[in-house]
């Protein structure tokens, strides 16, 4: 029964919580798609880093 209390209680946050999911799948779904784009991703900050040194 406790349960059903706290579940009545989350259930607002409960809906913030389901938003940033939902982010984090599109995220997970755009980075596979991105794969190309991830690769060229760490050569471009390589870059700089280099020539700093």
């Amino acid at each position: 029964m406790s349960k059903s209390n706290q579940a009545s209680t989350s259930n607002v946050p409960e809906k913030a919580s389901d938003g940033k999911a939902v982010s984090i799948t599109k995220i997970d779904i755009s980075g596979v798609k991105n794969g190309r784009e991830t690769s060229q991703a760490p050569p471009k900050p390589e870059k700089p880093v280099k020539g700093n040194k």
